[in-house]
């Protein structure tokens, strides 16, 4: 952190995150460890290395999803309720107009 501090004096700040990152995910002479692997009892999961677990399918879970299987689930979810909804506005439409037209002759066997 020193050394980001003297080399960008003016926003130092900008790297407080990537760089307490790096301590957190870096092994300790003393213990052997990362910090994070003691405090949450496993090694840092970052995207690369899910994908690297996906492609090399080491010890794949059968119901993860890939964020592609992912997407192409939902977006199919939602088109079903789409067509649903299309299908019961049109229903609520074709009676209102149905009511419409009913009501109009109506008035006009009066007249």
């Amino acid at each position: 952190m020193k050394k980001v501090a003297a080399e960008k004096p003016t926003n130092w700040h900008r790297y407080l995150g990537p760089l307490m990152f790096a301590v957190k995910d870096t092994p300790q002479d003393s213990t052997g460890f990362t910090p994070f692997e003691l405090i949450y009892g496993h090694k840092v999961r970052i995207p690369m290395t899910l994908l690297k677990r996906i492609w090399m399918s080491e010890d794949q879970d059968p119901d993860m999803k890939t964020a592609y299987q992912y997407v192409i689930v939902l977006r199919e979810r939602e088109l079903n309720r789409l067509v649903i909804w299309l299908d019961k506005n049109y229903r609520r439409y074709k009676h209102a107009i149905r009511t419409t037209m009913i009501r109009k002759r109506e008035k006009e066997s009066y007249a």
